[in-house]
């Protein structure tokens, strides 16, 4: 009998958890993004809160977590994630620069996450 796999299952979750990381990385440090030029107000400070969002509930449903002390792991782990991008945009591209305001946009996001994830495992 051939078994399938669901596309609800963590293996899935975590193959796009890892794709969805090195997007984040790829997309932070490329010097020259290829991306659509669509302009409204803060839409780089958007971006930056989807990232970090689907990055937890990613992360979450990937690992399964259950247990407080790991949501809040993966939390900070995303947090971090974003302030050493931020540093890496300072110190190692050319047309990337420091800022204070996307790590803020990052942890909203995060934070959102975290905060729907811990609704779920209650």
């Amino acid at each position: 009998m051939k078994h399938t796999q669901h596309l609800s299952e963590p293996n899935f979750f975590k193959i796009i958890a890892v794709f969805w990381t090195a997007l984040i990385f790829y997309l932070s440090l490329d010097n020259s993004p290829n991306v659509p030029n669509i302009s409204f107000e803060n839409k780089d400070k958007i971006v930056h809160f989807l990232f970090y969002f689907f990055f937890v509930m990613f992360w979450f449903k990937g690992l399964q977590l259950q247990n407080f002390n790991f949501c809040l792991l993966l939390f900070f782990i995303a947090v971090s994630t974003g302030i050493i991008i931020e540093f890496l945009q300072k110190y190692f591209t050319a047309n990337r620069s420091f800022d204070g305001y996307d790590i803020l946009a990052n942890t909203f996001g995060a934070v959102t996450g975290l905060l729907i994830v811990l609704k779920k495992i209650k």
